[in-house]
């Protein structure tokens, strides 16, 4: 069995740069592979580094002294370790000053710190304390073997053999699993990279001593019995750390499938090599294609995080499946994980179900947290509250502080436990005082409604800011929204906007809709219809169903963007995946009038009636519309009668005026003039011109109610003010006969003319005729022949009819 070391990740930020230097070179001395981060403001790529680096990671150490307590960038990054780590390792918190108290009194006595910044540091005492923690002048290697992170087994250096190098997983380093003495998986070939070297590119060059001894592999190529030997003394190479040389020789049997699998490893950890993702990517892939087993962790990680690699995780299964098969635990883990956080087809959460309850079983408090969460939310399981009580509980006890803010949130909802907002009060406070940020926001909603506390709105503000400054991005919207509404804040767009960005840098999917909205509008920035387009974009990619839809505008009608209805439609069919009103409303008329696809009736009634059934007006409408023109679907008057009604109910004008032309006309429902007038008059609450004019003609000639000219006239009025054509023809008609005591030929002439620059043929023929005939106006014969020409040539048989009459 091989020497293994137990890698270990440091976390810490800038103000500790001489002290981790000297913790990394004393952590090594004692056999330990160390890798580390000193960033102070992280991108999305120093996320990721993070990230990847915790994925071999067996242990963590967070450097902590009264400064950093006090800066926001040792949030960020302890926050972004406890995210990512999946597998709860060892987490060890090292104090650079003598003791606990001595490292929070010199933030209490330092008067520059905000009352902010002392709360947050007193908070995160509470963390601190109930986790595992050292000082630097104390027996670090004493600690952590009592972690069960040793820096070598129980073999000694002279017991290794490169011939039959063997391997056990994670059990190794898990006591729990130790005492439980489960079978060992499958035994393995496979020498486990043991060391990073943390911020030490070292070049690809052969080594001077080397060069003595071996002829580069371009002058004389390597003989097929000779690639056994090279293969075993670059293995020995490895094992005795000697990354440059290993590097050669791997290099120099490139072709070998095993040596594909070191140089892969080589390249992704920068071991005797420059880090290179892509590289490792590449030889992970022959590796793999060459049939090598041993890399299919390996090409399971790359797929996963998009190393080297675009995102893939129905590949990543594939391979993280393979190993797993073979009997490796964290590829096992990784497996669940996908199926827990993946997307599109890679999700399956009754598969990752049956995974964490291996691993709950074991102690995984992740695994009992994301089980938790599996049956309270109903995630490919029927919803089971008692069940996840009891497996949040379990991980809160453990110290999870996402499960205890769970936890809360069963008390809050009253699921299996007495409904209870002041018992999930407590509770949120115990997750904030593990770091939770989420917790923190929800005591500020606490706050801010009045659960189980007075309202207390300036409260409520201040820890959604605690919140904040602890990476939740919820909160950080919150507080935006707050500001752009000007509600219990000052309204002011610039805070809203900055409130956004936070958000958004922690890939807060609305929060990144909302700056589009502000480079749209002009909220705050200057209006940049391409900024809104990239913003938009963002959103839409991070799953926001709203930015798809907005997105998908912009590419149907050139926002930002050149025009392009193949990707318009390609949005908004991705939109309605999400039932997301809007788009299934706008994906079925791409559907019906041919948009950026082929034209599909049927497609497009499927769209519109899933619209409709979750209640949407507007699909109801459009359903309706499809049974009256057979569009799709079977043409019925009385189907489109019934869709109609339902979406009249709802406000929806065009439906309430639909509705009333069918009792008018009698088309799909019994001639009901009283019921026609009931929905116009529905309509005309929303100034519909439409209807105003229906109303007046109803008036006008008795229908459903007694002939009231002076009734008639209002309601054509009315209509007219708003631009109604066939209400100005009306008017005009009325004013232009000379037996009516309101006789006006000036009046009429002008509402003639108004109809008829909307292009109305009625009153453009009138018009012509008061031309012709100097009806309320100068005579001019000439005009009147263009009007009617005009017309006739549009197919009005009546101008045709005129223009012989009287030309």
């Amino acid at each position: 069995m091989t020497m293994l070391k137990n890698k270990l990740f440091l976390s810490y930020i800038s103000n500790f740069k001489d002290i981790s230097v000297d913790l990394i070179k004393k952590l090594e001395a004692l056999g330990y592979v160390v890798t580390s981060n000193d960033n102070d403001e992280l991108s999305l790529d120093d996320e990721k580094k993070i990230r990847v680096s915790l994925i071999r990671t067996d242990g963590i150490l967070v450097l902590v002294n009264s400064e950093a307590l006090v800066d926001d960038s040792f949030y960020n990054n302890v926050s972004i370790v406890e995210k990512y780590n999946k597998t709860s390792k060892p987490l060890l918190y090292v104090i650079t000053e003598d003791s606990l108290d001595e490292m929070f009194n010199k933030i209490y006595n330092d008067h520059s710190h905000s009352d902010d910044d002392l709360l947050r540091a007193d908070d995160y005492r509470d963390v601190i304390e109930g986790a595992n923690y050292i000082t630097l002048s104390s027996d670090l290697e004493a600690k952590l073997n009592e972690l069960g992170l040793k820096a070598k087994d129980e073999t000694t250096e002279a017991e290794v053999k490169v011939e039959n190098i063997e391997v056990e997983t994670d059990k190794e380093n898990n006591v729990e699993a130790k005492e439980e003495k489960q079978e060992a998986p499958v035994e393995r070939k496979v020498i486990i990279p043991t060391k990073i070297i943390n911020d030490k590119r070292v070049a690809f060059n052969m080594p001077t001593k080397l060069k003595e001894e071996t002829t580069k592999p371009e002058e004389n190529k390597v003989l097929p019995h000779e690639i056994d030997e090279i293969l075993e003394k670059a293995k020995e190479k490895y094992v005795q750390e000697e990354y440059m040389t290993a590097a050669y020789l791997f290099q120099s049997i490139k072709e070998n499938p095993e040596a594909q699998y070191f140089i892969a490893y080589m390249f992704s950890q920068g071991l005797g090599v420059d880090q290179d993702d892509k590289k490792a990517f590449e030889y992970y892939k022959k590796a793999v294609d060459n049939d090598n087993t041993d890399a299919y962790c390996g090409l399971a990680d790359a797929y996963y995080y998009a190393l080297g690699t675009k995102k893939n995780d129905v590949l990543a299964i594939e391979y993280y499946k393979k190993a797993a098969d073979l009997g490796d635990k964290d590829a096992l883990y990784h497996l669940a994980n996908c199926y827990y956080y993946g997307e599109g087809d890679a999700r399956n959460y009754q598969e990752a179900l049956k995974i964490y309850e291996q691993f709950a079983k074991e102690g995984n408090i992740q695994a009992i947290h994301n089980l938790g969460c599996i049956y309270n939310e109903g995630l490919g399981v029927k919803k089971n509250y008692p069940k996840a009580f009891e497996y949040l509980k379990a991980a809160s006890d453990k110290g999870h502080a996402a499960a205890t803010n769970d936890l809360a949130n069963m008390y809050f909802e009253g699921h299996a436990v007495e409904q209870s907002y002041s018992k999930a009060m407590k509770i949120y406070e115990e997750a904030a005082k593990m770091g939770d940020g989420t917790a923190y926001k929800n005591i500020g909603d606490c706050h801010f409604y009045g659960c189980g506390v007075k309202v207390d709105r300036t409260k409520a503000i201040q820890f959604y800011k605690k919140a904040s400054t602890n990476r939740c991005a919820e909160a950080q919207f919150f507080l935006g929204a707050l500001c752009e509404k000007g509600d219990d804040i000052e309204l002011s767009y610039d805070e809203a906007f900055k409130w956004y960005m936070k958000a958004a840098e922690h890939g807060h999917a609305k929060a990144e809709e909302k700056i589009g909205h502000h480079y749209y509008f002009g909220y705050s920035v200057k209006v940049n219809k391409e900024e809104a387009f990239k913003w938009y974009k963002m959103s839409a990619l991070h799953g926001n169903p709203d930015a798809m839809y907005d997105l998908a505008l912009c590419y149907r009608t050139g926002i930002g963007v050149e025009a392009d209805e193949v990707r318009a439609f390609r949005w908004y069919k991705e939109a309605a995946k999400y039932d997301h009103i809007k788009g299934l409303n706008a994906l079925g008329d791409c559907y019906l009038t041919a948009i950026g696809t082929g034209e599909d009736t049927v497609k497009a009634y499927d769209a519109y009636k899933k619209a409709a059934d979750l209640g949407d007006p507007q699909g109801q409408l459009n359903v309706g519309k499809c049974y009256y023109g057979g569009y799709g679907v079977k043409k019925s008057y009385e189907s489109a009668v019934t869709w109609f009604k339902k979406a009249a109910v709802q406000d929806s004008v065009e439906a309430q005026v639909l509705l009333a032309d069918a009792y008018y006309e009698g088309s799909g429902a019994i001639q009901n003039y009283k019921e026609a007038i009931k929905w116009y008059k529905k309509a005309i609450r929303q100034d519909s011109t439409y209807a105003y004019y229906m109303l007046g003609k109803c008036s006008q000639y008795g229908q459903g109610t007694p002939k009231n000219m002076k009734e008639a006239l209002k309601y054509y009025q009315e209509a007219a003010d708003l631009g109604d054509d066939l209400s100005q023809y009306e008017l005009g008609e009325y004013y232009s006969q000379s037996d009516n005591p309101d006789y006006n030929l000036e009046k009429a002439f002008s509402y003639f003319e108004e109809s008829a620059s909307k292009g109305l043929s009625l009153s453009i023929i009138r018009l012509a005729q008061c031309y012709y005939f100097g009806d309320g106006i100068k005579p001019d014969k000439d005009y009147a022949y263009d009007l009617l020409k005009q017309a006739a040539d549009a197919g009005v048989a009546e101008a045709k009819d005129l223009i012989k009459e009287y030309f």
